[in-house]
């Protein structure tokens, strides 16, 4: 039987421990922050300089702002799955330590700064700790304007204006188009295997109207726009960049449509620990039952969580890519 292992470090005044009562883990590239939540035992001492001080406080142990590190696996043979900074500490029992990852730190960092035209690595790299590695798409964005504002709030803004995702992936700040990402390992799963349970649902082809509307954001920061579909149903945004061409835009909003459309799973599953999946990866389903229902997928969001019930992933694919 395997045994759960972990190991945890958190800032400089508490020494790596590997033990603990439940640890879980969200990450989604829909969201800006990766977040963690640490649940201590009800006993416990905390060792600092190599010495148990079973009267200290946790507060004067863990503070906001320390970084941390977890990793999580089978028989010592450890993966890890989370780095951040202590984002808040609940003293009242169980304790429990909030984490972020190092979007933590952008979302404390203001910023004013202007620009005539800028490209986004430029811009980018102009605002963000130089310790911290980006990968981006190549993009104009023309002229660009920052009023005190936070790192984080600037990665949001580039969200809403031209449908950049922004998320932190082994330490590397991402910045790019939804499912653009190259850098994705595959999985395979099946149903009557290695899938602990499943609230899967398989959709055929939608009857209702879809309506996709696909934004091209040109080198000089102006717009050609196409809409497609059924007018008065569902909507979804695809964004490109530097199509000037209304019909190859109007072409891959099309090609969108329809992996949309297509016969699909919609819902989570749950796996177990290993192998490790990070958002962003691609998923193989498989099943002996359903043969015809197969396909590999996106993974929009994974939250893992390792304590008492297991080590475990639920794991939501997103888009079908074939």
């Amino acid at each position: 039987m395997l045994k759960l292992s972990c190991h945890i470090s958190i800032g400089e005044r508490l020494q790596p421990f590997d033990f603990c009562t439940e640890i879980e883990v969200r990450s989604s590239y829909r969201n800006l922050t990766d977040t963690a939540t640490i649940t201590l035992p009800r006993q416990i001492r905390f060792e600092q300089d190599n010495i148990y001080l079973p009267d200290v406080e946790l507060k004067d142990v863990v503070k906001p702002g320390d970084s941390v590190s977890i990793a999580l696996g089978y028989d010592n043979e450890l993966i890890e799955e989370f780095t951040g900074f202590v984002r808040a500490v609940h003293a009242e029992l169980p304790i429990v330590i909030e984490c972020e990852d190092a979007m933590y730190r952008l979302k404390r960092i203001t910023v004013s700064k202007s620009w005539r035209s800028i490209q986004l690595r430029d811009m980018l790299r102009e605002i963000v700790p130089t310790d911290i590695e980006i990968k981006t798409v190549d993009m104009q964005l023309g002229k660009f304007r920052i009023a005190k504002a936070t790192v984080a709030r600037v990665l949001s803004e580039l969200r809403e204006r031209y449908g950049l995702f922004s998320f932190f992936r082994n330490g590397v700040l991402h910045v790019g188009f939804a499912y653009s990402f190259a850098e994705r390992n595959e999985h395979r799963y099946h149903f009557e295997r290695n899938i602990v349970s499943s609230s899967l649902e398989y959709r055929e082809r939608d009857h209702e109207p879809v309506e996709v509307r696909a934004i091209s954001i040109l080198s000089d920061n102006s717009r050609v726009e196409v809409t497609v579909g059924e007018p008065g149903g569902s909507s979804t945004t695809m964004h490109q960049y530097n199509i000037d061409d209304e019909e190859t835009l109007r072409k891959l909003a099309e090609e969108f449509l329809e992996r949309i459309n297509t016969p699909r799973y919609q819902g989570t599953f749950t796996a177990f620990g290993s192998p490790s999946v990070q958002q962003g990866d691609i998923v193989d389903l498989q099943s002996s039952h359903y043969p015809d229902r197969q396909g590999r997928y996106l993974v929009e969001e994974v939250i893992t969580t390792w304590g008492q019930s297991g080590f475990r992933r639920r794991i939501k694919p997103e888009r079908y890519v074939g």
